[in-house]
């Protein structure tokens, strides 16, 4: 007997930053408006019995109970259907990055997005509020069901076992997790300026970590000036060519620097010019190795630095205690997901059962007004009373006795 046949309905697609610019992401968000209206017509188009949608700066999740195969020609039917502005080539490419968990996967799945194990930053405890919420308002619009009910309540319960007895959330381990950290214990307006150095993998991370907490200005400098522009359009921002940093006029608050150089990119006389003259303390992020802010500048200057030679000892001592909080993690993981197989198990003997006491609340009346009744009216009151306590008593335990009895044979096939 398959033990997971009964959740081959539960079904999860998924768009992240992993497999897709953050750009597409970010179009597949649905205001909250719209999206009750949207999931609610998609549910009957699409045979749905229950979704739930969660969107995050970094992730989209479509959880789904159908028992509908979800291949790519159901997928662009989906997606078709909830953004019906969007090009045919515009849902092929989502079609094209989108991943599917099924069954026990997309329990396990659910499992690790909401203890932040699937995140961009390993141990973000944001994500679980978010999680909550996002079930919330599906629930609230009437499009869950019992068995996401079931699936959101152990999924809550791992992230905060995981949160609780693990320490992953303390010991970050790329430079990037570091710094912005770094970047969250310092009081920095909501708004700032932001000057960024070169358009590579590790100054477009930390800036999609920084557009979760502040907004503002963002200026890229870089050889490349396409590449340049990328970023500053992910970032609403604007692009410069790398030779244009000495003329930069607006100051800035922050300044985010690395490259590939091998010479300082932000010279003391570069930095200078940047300041526009403002006088005030500035915060430098420089992840470059070698660094890309000459030290005259720290040393000439109201800085406070964020330097990859600082973060790379720390990252170093992390990654050993974070593999043990990744062991411990994975165990809990494993553990929560044998529980909720329990008790889904239980669950569908109470579904299979739940007209048992209907059935038999019908042959007592029955027995009651037709078959018994003239012998019943032969009876005084006071036997009557007993009688009927006596019924309501063997009532109740005919229910509550098969009950038990198929849960204790359900848990022995478990075990088994």
């Amino acid at each position: 007997m398959d033990k997971q046949k009964g959740l081959q309905q539960f079904k999860i697609i998924t768009v992240t930053h992993n497999r897709v610019d953050i750009n597409v992401v970010g179009r597949l968000h649905l205001e909250e408006t719209m999206a009750s209206a949207r999931f609610a017509s998609a549910m009957q188009v699409m045979d749905l019995r229950e979704i739930m949608f969660l969107s995050t700066c970094n992730r989209v999740e479509f959880v789904v109970v159908s028992q509908n195969e979800i291949d790519n020609e159901w997928l662009t039917r989906f997606y078709s259907h909830l953004y019906p502005d969007w090009k045919k080539e515009e849902v092929e490419d989502v079609v094209l990055f989108s991943e599917v968990y099924e069954n026990r996967n997309a329990v396990e799945h659910l499992f690790r997005v909401a203890a932040s194990l699937d995140s961009l930053v390993l141990g973000e405890r944001e994500i679980i509020t978010q999680v909550r919420r996002a079930y919330e308002r599906s629930h609230a619009a009437g499009l869950t069901g019992d068995l996401i009910r079931l699936v959101m309540r152990k999924t809550i319960e791992t992230a905060k076992e995981i949160f609780t007895q693990t320490e992953v959330a303390t010991h970050p381990v790329s430079v990037v997790s570091l710094a912005y950290r770094a970047l969250l214990k310092l009081d920095l307006p909501e708004k700032i300026r932001v000057v960024v150095v070169g358009a590579g993998e590790t100054n477009t991370t930390l800036l999609r970590l920084l557009k979760q907490k502040w907004t503002g200005e963002v200026t890229v400098y870089n050889r490349s000036l396409s590449n340049a522009e990328q970023l500053a359009s992910e970032m609403k921002g604007r692009a410069v060519a790398l030779d244009r940093l000495p003329h930069h006029k607006g100051g800035f608050d922050l300044l985010l620097a690395c490259t590939g150089a091998t010479d300082p990119t932000v010279t003391s006389k570069n930095y200078t010019a940047m300041l526009a003259g403002e006088s005030g303390p500035k915060i430098i992020v420089d992840l470059g190795v070698p660094a890309d802010v000459d030290r005259e500048v720290m040393m000439q200057n109201d800085v406070h630095r964020i330097a990859v030679a600082d973060l790379k000892p720390i990252a170093a001592e992390n990654l050993k205690a974070r593999e043990k909080e990744m062991q411990l993690c994975r165990a809990i993981v494993s553990k929560n997901m044998r529980e909720f197989q329990q008790l889904y198990q239980e669950r569908q003997v109470e579904i299979a059962m739940r007209e048992i006491p209907h059935q038999v609340k019908a042959i007592k009346e029955k027995a009651l007004q037709t078959v018994f009744a003239k012998e019943l009216s032969e009876l005084d009151a006071t036997s009557r009373r007993v009688l009927e306590k006596v019924m309501r008593y063997m009532e109740k335990k005919y229910i509550s006795g098969p009950m038990k009895m198929a849960k204790e044979i359900m848990l022995r096939n478990h075990n088994d």
